[in-house]
């Protein structure tokens, strides 16, 4: 019986978190798709920039929400938004990410993407910046409301973390540059 128990707490804590990142992940392709003509024409550097951050801002994010889960666990972390260490790892969160962002544009404009290098540039750094301080308040949101109402937050932050990146990232990297297309 402790094994049912067990497995029917998992589909209850998990399975709402994956349907929602099922849904998110499905608006975000959804979005790159309609705007896709638009980037592989004006901006074909995003193209190159897109998976890679994409995955690097899922990865931190996670291993953020990872890490709030385990400071709240400890008693390192009051759960609040408050405090402190939450402004602390989204401000490193948010330089960390700047660092590999730079490189991936970099090799772009190396491999051949130079149309409009200097405006993907700004592109990336903007939604790199913007995504971070949002993704970094809605990992610790996540985190820390789950842990509030007793349900073990790597199972409900992680997923949401990952696809909300995937969401947020192409979102708002599209958006700046279409911003600058003026379209």
């Amino acid at each position: 019986m402790e094994l049912k128990d067990k497995v029917r707490n998992a589909f209850t804590v998990s399975l709402p978190s994956l349907v929602t990142s099922l849904v998110i992940g499905f608006f975000g392709g959804t979005f790159l798709g309609k705007y896709l003509n638009m980037t592989k024409r004006d901006y074909p550097g995003i193209l190159v920039i897109l998976p890679g951050m994409m995955g690097l801002r899922g990865n931190v994010f996670s291993s953020m929400a990872s890490r709030f889960s385990t400071m709240l666990y400890i008693g390192d972390l009051e759960p609040s938004l408050k405090e402190k260490k939450v402004l602390k790892n989204v401000v490193i969160a948010m330089l960390l990410s700047l660092i590999p962002i730079t490189f991936l544009w970099a090799v772009g404009v190396l491999e051949g993407a130079r149309l409009h290098a200097i405006e993907v540039f700004f592109a990336v750094i903007g939604s790199t910046i913007l995504i971070s301080v949002l993704l970094g308040y809605f990992t610790a949101s996540v985190t820390i409301v789950s842990f509030r109402r007793d349900i073990d937050p790597d199972s409900v932050a992680i997923p949401l973390i990952a696809n909300n990146s995937d969401i947020f990232g192409t979102l708002y990297v599209v958006l700046i540059a279409k911003l600058m297309v003026g379209a």
